[in-house]
């Protein structure tokens, strides 16, 4: 739980910087060097992102298994309010083995899609590189694949939060090269052969890919 509170307060904090971003005027200060053409800004609103990457989770899932290294993938839909703000869906999908502590074998496989509300907060216009900071809320859709032998397991949809940084490299007016790394929340409660127990499945995603704007 207090975890929870903590990413609520993070959330919410970003939620009201980035409102009050958008408060900001959209142009650049005359005499700013470096900033992104108010021209292009001004007509292109809609980003599109394609990242590929890995994922680890931050912990075990449950006592007797730990998390392999896995796949991971994020597509996202934002609308550019002005430079600084922009709000959208992100959707992230991965893969990842549980594996039994040991080395003794692996439950199966995670396949996981996350759907996300998101906001996006650019605070520093560069040509060279923009930072920025995202946050989002929505939903885990859990799905586990157990190994031949192995009992069915279930893992239970969930609440998701996610917390992420990256950075945008202009290639060209509309084209940006995209890096990121994203902690995402996913917490809930497994079902093995009517026992049932808590998961932490929490990871965190490292994705590279490009950025379109339009």
């Amino acid at each position: 739980m207090w975890g929870i509170r903590v990413v609520g307060a993070v959330v919410l904090a970003s939620i009201v910087g980035g409102v009050c971003g958008m408060a900001r005027p959209s142009h650049a200060e005359e005499g700013n060097v470096g900033t992104e053409d108010p021209e292009i800004s001004a007509v292109s609103r809609w980003v599109v992102s394609v990242r590929g990457g890995a994922v680890q989770g931050t912990q075990d899932h449950v006592s007797n298994g730990s998390p392999a290294l896995g796949g991971a993938g994020s597509v996202q839909l934002l609308y550019q309010f002005n430079p600084h703000v922009r709000l959208g869906l992100t959707v992230d999908g991965q893969q990842q083995a549980l594996n039994l502590k040991g080395g003794n074998g692996t439950f199966g496989d995670l396949f996981t899609v996350a759907v996300m509300p998101t906001m996006e907060m650019r605070p520093f216009l560069t040509t060279a590189a923009i930072p920025y900071l995202s946050v989002g809320l929505g939903m885990n859709f859990n799905m586990f694949s157990t190994e031949s032998g192995v009992p069915a397991l279930d893992y239970n949809n969930t609440f998701a939060a996610r917390i992420a940084g990256g950075v945008d490299v202009p290639l060209t007016a509309h084209w940006s090269f995209n890096t990121e790394v994203a902690w995402r929340l996913n917490k809930g409660e497994w079902t093995q052969l009517g026992g049932s127990g808590r998961y932490d499945a929490t990871a965190v995603l490292g994705l590279v890919g490009i950025r379109y704007l339009f």
